[in-house]
């Protein structure tokens, strides 16, 4: 913890702020605590078996209640004004900082929860990059039971429910249907945001009405329903205007997916978009808009200029070190090197991508990099670099994605389905049909990590 964040939340009577510091000097030089030196100022912490007996004693003195929901309202706040300086491109270290803070803001909302459902929705407030905090997989879970107790309290969901408490609901459902995107939920995404918009035009919010359906727009955009997806991107289009910096520039470099038929003005508008975040230093937003740079032109068949924009995102994504963003544009580069038959190359990508997908919690791009595998293996067979043989492997990975797929409700994009069923036919016209089978099953009957651990064997044996 920081200086300022005991000054906040423990200087009441009888301890005055000033008090503090004296304090915790003093819990240092006892060896009581730790002190460290940080880009931010001092940080402090306790030993464990200090921090046991300090919340022995606070449950003692009967103000435990009073002491988190000191700490509950400060990191709230916290969170209140870093989301506010990111969405409107003023971000600096906030990111860096709270990161640092996770331990905190996990306690926070874990009180929360229990204690007062409106702080607790707050602090799923769309930010960019807050993944890099929260981890997705986690928000998630989190999310899904916040959200479930607040669909079943009249305070959030009543027909008397006051404005305020509609909008903090409406923005916690967004936000979990971006979190569910991340993840590969689509329909469940879809399903938060669809629920998100009908708030937002309760409520009259035009902010939260223009952003949530931009997010909608992407995710039907992604689920191959392009006509709605545009639809929904027009209407947002009208709205942004009274959101935020960061929610105009995520719209405007959007178009390039959206606008097909109108090619120079989406492109214009992704520049537009592309230059705001770069005056804003937002990097997270800067690897998004190249990595849409790089989805609009492989739709274009344009892959010398997909190949250069992945790999910028892919470098923007690093340099602000998010290895889980980082994980699309390298995806990206390896369909390519696959493309091009550099398939031992390609298939090192996907195995290293793989790995990243599964730490992160999205099982459904698990299951792309094992469909990827198998492509790759069915192509090595027809050019005549591993024996027909090997085309059980190829099955054997996709069973084990298709279980992968339905155990977690991911099923593929539009996108990936026409290409899925064109591999999956060419490997059965070439493999009988019981050795397919049989393959097939042993597939299906793999866990996440045994499928992992049969593609990431020895891809050539």
């Amino acid at each position: 913890w920081t200086l300022e964040a005991a000054e906040a939340i423990a200087a009441f009577e009888p301890l005055d702020p000033y008090e503090v510091l004296d304090l915790l000097d003093q819990l240092v030089s006892k060896s009581l605590a730790g002190a460290e030196e940080t880009d931010w100022g001092m940080r402090y912490q306790f030993l464990e078996t200090i921090r046991q007996y300090a919340q022995e004693k606070l449950a003692e003195s009967g103000e435990a209640d009073a002491v988190r929901r000191r700490h509950l309202d400060y990191f709230v706040d916290q969170s209140r004004e870093a989301t506010s300086d990111l969405l409107n491109l003023r971000g600096g270290d906030w990111i860096t900082r709270l990161a640092i803070e996770a331990g905190n803001l996990r306690a926070a909302r874990s009180w929360a929860a229990d204690h007062d459902l409106a702080a607790a929705l707050q602090f799923s407030t769309p930010a960019p990059a807050w993944h890099k905090i929260i981890p997705d997989a986690e928000a998630l879970r989190y999310l899904r039971q916040i959200l479930a107790r607040a669909e079943l309290d009249l305070a959030f969901n009543g027909p008397q429910a006051p404005a305020a408490n509609r909008r903090i609901l409406g923005a916690a459902l967004g936000n979990a249907g971006g979190v569910a995107f991340r993840l590969g939920l689509n329909s469940l995404a879809l399903e938060y945001e669809q629920r998100s918009v009908e708030i937002a035009d309760e409520v009259g919010d035009l902010g939260l009405m223009g952003w949530v359906r931009g997010n909608t727009a992407a995710v039907s955009g992604v689920m191959g329903d392009v006509k709605t997806a545009r639809a929904w991107h027009e209407e947002a289009d009208d709205l942004v205007e009274q959101s935020t910096p960061w929610a105009r520039a995520m719209n405007l470099i959007a178009w390039i997916m959206v606008s097909p038929e109108d090619e120079e003005e989406a492109w214009r508008r992704w520049e537009d978009g592309m230059v705001m975040l770069g005056q804003g230093n937002e990097l997270w937003g800067l690897g998004m808009g190249y990595q849409l740079a790089a989805f609009a032109n492989l739709k274009a068949d344009n892959e010398e200029e997909a190949r250069r924009y992945a790999q910028q995102s892919l470098l923007t994504y690093e340099e602000n070190d998010d290895i889980f963003f980082a994980n699309i544009p390298r995806s990206i580069l390896a369909d390519l090197d696959r493309r091009h038959g550099e398939y031992g190359r390609a298939a090192e990508m996907y195995q290293e991508i793989a790995l990243v997908w599964r730490d992160k919690g999205n099982i459904g791009a698990v299951a792309r990099s094992l469909e990827c595998l198998a492509f790759i293996a069915r192509a090595q067979v027809e050019v005549s670099e591993l024996p027909i043989s090997r085309l059980a492997y190829a099955v054997t990975l996709l069973g084990a994605a298709a279980a992968l797929r339905r155990s977690h409700n991911s099923p593929m994009t539009a996108v990936e389905e026409p290409e899925y069923e064109a591999e999956l036919t060419a490997i059965q016209a070439a493999l009988d049909g019981e050795n397919f089978q049989s393959a097939w099953r042993r597939g299906q009957r793999m866990n996440l990590d045994q499928a992992l651990a049969f593609a990431l064997g020895d891809s050539n044996s």
